[in-house]
């Protein structure tokens, strides 16, 4: 009776797990619901992969109205190639570039770097960086990232963590809870799920029309920062607060944790930001340090307005951000940075709309990466060093995005850390990094950005798109684009218009032969083969233009491209071999020219060119 009694209590306790497995796998086998896979196959070559465009899509149901943004295009191997060096790049915005794309981004700023420093080697950086993601993106990511075998992951990542997706305090957050959030992401692709999300969802429809902060989040004419924060203030070390800082730190230890149990090294850095040139978004009000912070900001009254310790002391009390803003300005105006920077500093903790990052998020960084064994890149250091003690708009666009320059300087912290020897004793494959084939200083890694003149008109009007809406601006303004005055200009116009990228980079390409501009045109079809590595023709064109230039190591790179692109085309291997040529290594110009022989024994120019070289 016993044994009866515990096999009808088994048979009912197994039952609802049974029938939801069913469930489920008759949901799965109609075609219901969707799976948002991190890498998906390249629609353009055979054997390659690319980052979801669609993966934003995971983080929102079925009736979910998903901000528009997505991974750039990075196309790779699906199987890695021996003796291959992948490097993977991960965070928000900046991490991807914004506004400028992927080119000025530091997966794109190192590219190059590698470039002209290991022409021969086989260096992949990928780019899994998205606008508007936060750590729990990357936590969600990051055993797919590991499945692709990366060498280094390096990561860029916090600005987003209140408002970004899933943030505490967006429109975009999906629950209250940091627990309820990662429960969310374990079970984000069952169907059954994705069912109930479907259901709630026509029956809490309507009742969004009675929020106009939900009006306001879904207006897809609205910038992505008007759509997550319209009336999201929060005080500092308020409950919403802490819980940005718990999420934050719990998110960052389980990511770093992940790869360090795969063996993954990870470069993490701290985070900069817009500190001088920005005022605070929001800030609480208080009638006295409201009206002396303004004092502070009048450049007629600035240094005449008297500070008072108590002044101060209820400014720290009440979190006062547009008083220690004041504060900052009023002591740079005189000369004391180390004080204006203090000030500042308080005054972006301080400030009630959080599109970036408290200062305490780069000690958890700090601590999250001495604690898991990471390579910890303080680019907040490296930043103030290189260019000033205080960082504004000389660097920064707006509140957080750098301007070239700073996007440059950005990648360039990564790059120190990634050739140091720290970096080396963390992977046997990372050790050539710091051993370069060719060197080259800060300032002609500079002079090689990928960033043209057109990309930077582009990423103006984009600005400029940015600051004419919330939060900076209480109503949205009409932009208009910027008016075409040359050549470039007007092809920089076309891509605001709606012409593609590809498109634009061959008419740039086009315009700096036609001027007689052969870097530029060698920069030009540099980043184009890059973006299309298939494309045997195009690496061609840039190892001549570069050779044309005497910039032999990026001409050595793409003319090795180019023949492992396209191994039977002759030409490319007898350009490759001028270039060996002209670079001292005779052995390897006689090599070169052998293969051409043994592949085309009637190659007669092969041959004349071996006999000169040889005698």
């Amino acid at each position: 009776m016993k044994a009866k009694t515990s096999i009808f209590y088994a048979i009912a306790i197994a039952l609802p797990f049974a029938l939801l497995l069913l469930l489920e796998l008759i949901l799965r086998l109609s075609g219901f619901g969707q799976t948002y896979p991190l890498f998906v196959p390249a629609k353009q070559i055979d054997g390659y992969l690319m980052p979801n465009p669609d993966l934003i899509k995971r983080y929102f149901g079925p009736n979910g109205s998903a901000p528009q943004v997505a991974i750039d295009t990075f196309l790779f191997t699906e199987k890695k190639p021996a003796n291959t060096i992948r490097i993977v790049t991960m965070g928000g915005s900046t991490m991807a570039g914004f506004p400028y794309g992927r080119f000025a981004s530091p997966a794109g700023m190192l590219k190059q770097r590698f470039k002209a420093q290991h022409p021969t080697k086989n260096i992949e950086i990928i780019s899994v960086a998205m606008s508007s993601i936060n750590s729990y993106t990357l936590l969600d990511i990051s055993e797919e990232v590991i499945g692709i075998s990366p060498d280094a992951v390096l990561i860029y990542a916090g600005h987003n963590e209140y408002l970004g997706v899933m943030g505490v305090a967006s429109n975009f957050s999906r629950f209250e809870s940091h627990a309820a959030n990662l429960l969310f992401l374990k079970v984000k692709d069952l169907r059954i799920f994705q069912l109930m999300q479907g259901v709630i969802g026509v029956f809490t429809s309507s009742d969004k029309s009675d929020s106009n902060n939900e009006n306001y989040a879904s207006d897809s004419q609205r910038t992505v920062m008007a759509q997550v924060a319209k009336n999201k203030n929060i005080v500092y070390d308020d409950d919403v607060f802490r819980a940005g800082v718990e999420q934050f730190s719990q998110n960052i230890d389980m990511i770093l944790s992940q790869f360090s149990r795969a063996n993954v090294p990870v470069f993490i850095s701290n985070l900069v930001a817009n500190e001088s040139d920005l005022p605070p978004f929001e800030s609480v009000s208080d009638s006295n340090l409201d009206s002396v912070a303004t004092k502070l900001l009048n450049s007629d009254t600035q240094l005449k307005t008297p500070i008072k310790t108590d002044d101060v002391n209820t400014a720290r009390d009440i979190y006062h951000a547009n008083y220690f803003y004041g504060l900052g300005k009023r002591f740079a105006a005189s000369g004391d940075l180390a004080n204006a920077k203090g000030y500042f500093t308080l005054a972006k903790d301080f400030d009630l709309l959080r599109f970036r990052a408290p200062s305490m998020f780069n000690q958890i960084i700090k601590d999250a990466a001495n604690k898991h064994g990471a390579v910890f890149v303080d680019t907040d250091t490296f930043i103030r060093e290189q260019s000033a003690p205080i960082i504004g708009s000389n660097l920064m666009l707006e509140h957080l995005h750098p301007n070239h320059r700073g996007y440059f300087l950005l990648s360039e912290s990564f790059y120190l850390a990634l050739s140091s020897q720290q970096a080396s004793e963390n992977s046997n494959n990372l050790q050539v990094l710091s051993r370069p084939q060719f060197e080259i200083d800060i300032e002609q890694a500079w002079q090689m950005s990928p960033i043209s003149k057109a990309d930077e008109i582009f990423a103006e009007h984009k600005i400029a798109q940015l600051t004419s809406d919330y939060p900076f601006s209480e109503q949205k303004q009409v932009v208009s684009p910027p008016k075409a005055t040359d050549a470039i200009s007007r092809i920089a116009l076309a891509r605001i218009n709606g012409v593609n990228w590809i498109d634009t980079q061959q008419a740039l390409l086009s315009e700096y032969q036609r001027a007689n501009e052969p870097l530029k045109a060698a920069n030009i079809a540099g980043v184009l083969f890059d973006a299309l590595p298939d494309q045997a023709q195009i690496a061609r064109v840039a190892s001549l233009l570069y050779l044309r230039e005497n910039s032999l190591a990026l001409a050595l790179y793409y003319a090795t491209k180019a023949v492992q692109a396209s191994p039977s085309e002759m030409n490319y291997r007898l350009s490759l071999a001028e270039i060996y040529f002209k670079l001292g290594e005779q052995e390897k110009a006689k090599l070169t020219l052998q293969e051409v022989i043994a592949l085309d024994s009637s190659n007669q120019r092969a041959k004349q060119i071996l006999q000169q070289i040889s005698n």
